[in-house]
């Protein structure tokens, strides 16, 4: 059996073949997803400055991700930068500066 993914970390030659089980193989991929992961983060983008878009970086903060924020008023984004919250949404919900 061979295991492929769609995690492009993964290359061709990290493809998993295992003939005795899948839950073997999808153990050995999760391994080596694993492995990939702890030297480089999955960067992600969120748009907008709403209060989804802020629940959603907050959640996205606490995990092994770097997120790229786009938001359209700058002094919203000083603001984050220098306070770690959204001044017109969720203000009370602090943000990881580092990841953001």
């Amino acid at each position: 059996m061979t295991l492929f993914t769609q995690d492009p970390r993964l290359k061709t030659q990290d493809y998993i073949s295992d003939k005795s089980s899948y839950f073997a193989g999808f153990h050995q991929a999760t391994k080596v997803l694993q492995a990939k992961s702890k030297k480089t983060a999955p960067v992600v983008a969120v748009v907008g400055g709403g209060s989804w878009a802020t629940a959603l970086v907050k959640i996205l903060s606490e995990g092994n991700v770097q997120i790229r924020w786009w938001l359209r008023n700058a002094t919203d984004v000083e603001h984050i930068q220098k306070y770690g919250h959204n001044p017109g949404y969720l203000s009370d919900v602090q943000i990881n500066r580092r990841k953001v």
